[in-house]
């Protein structure tokens, strides 16, 4: 009986195939980088050459719509190979310490600074080894966000501020959960359905609206901050009561503040 598995890479049916192009503005490093990472993703998934060999010609199609050129993948290719298969004769030396800096990338500037300290480090310095890294700031989350943002509504662990448009008075509160349930609390009505619900809970809010004969809308509220921790969210709740003193807080703070 055949008692072994075939393992192979997977891709979702969403995979468009969009690596970093090779005409990215970005170091010459990074690009080679990615298709050694991909090799050896394929190879550590792949339990047979056969298939490891049909993975490595989908990823040259891949990297070629990437416009990579088929003679830097197959120089990498044939690296990857040879840094596994090939043994080298070992060199035993003395280790060098290893100084790292990270300079912003400014394309070719950056190869000739780079040289240039190399250079002079190895001429003054010969027991240090050098390692340059070059970050860039043009990265495709600083140009459009790559999830949806949560509406208002459905965000939680907040602090809110409540602003009654008759008279003014306000109110600092927080809530754990999501800001339309909580402000639905303080209307007195379904989060759901939006209808008055009998025997609703009592507010600050609540009881100011029905002394003050004024409707509650979500406009009266706005966000000044959110936390996860809870402890900060109280903390931060405590500090905004601190500054503004809203006249319909009854608590001074939700956390002591011992600076204050």
């Amino acid at each position: 009986m055949n008692d072994t598995f075939v393992t192979t890479v997977y891709r979702k049916d969403t995979f468009s195939g969009v690596y970093t192009n090779f005409t990215s503005f970005l170091p010459q490093d990074y690009k080679f980088g990615l298709i050694f990472t991909l090799l050896h993703r394929c190879f550590a998934l792949v339990s047979d050459f056969s298939k490891f060999h049909l993975e490595i010609e989908t990823l040259k199609k891949i990297l070629l719509k990437n416009e990579y050129s088929e003679k830097m993948i197959d120089t990498c290719i044939s690296k990857f190979l040879n840094k596994l298969f090939v043994t080298k004769p070992r060199v035993l030396t003395v280790p060098k310490k290893e100084l790292n800096i990270t300079l912003p990338f400014l394309g070719s500037n950056s190869y000739l600074l780079k040289a240039k300290l190399t250079k002079s480090l190895q001429k003054h310095i010969k027991f240090c080894k050098l390692n340059v890294v070059f970050k860039t700031s043009n990265r495709l989350r600083n140009f459009f966000r790559f999830k949806d943002k949560i509406p208002e509504p459905l965000l939680s662990c907040l602090i809110y501020k409540f602003t009654c448009g008759s008279c003014n008075a306000s109110y600092i509160g927080k809530t754990y959960r999501h800001m339309k349930v909580r402000v639905s609390e303080h209307q007195g009505v379904s989060p759901r359905t939006g209808k008055a619900l009998k025997g609703t809970m009592s507010t600050s809010v609540r009881d100011h609206m029905l002394i003050c004969d004024h409707k509650v809308v979500r406009e009266d509220f706005s966000l000044l901050g959110k936390e996860h921790n809870h402890f900060l969210l109280e903390l931060k709740e405590s500090l905004f009561i601190k500054r503004d003193t809203p006249l319909l807080n009854k608590n001074l703070f939700s956390q002591e503040l011992f600076l204050f």
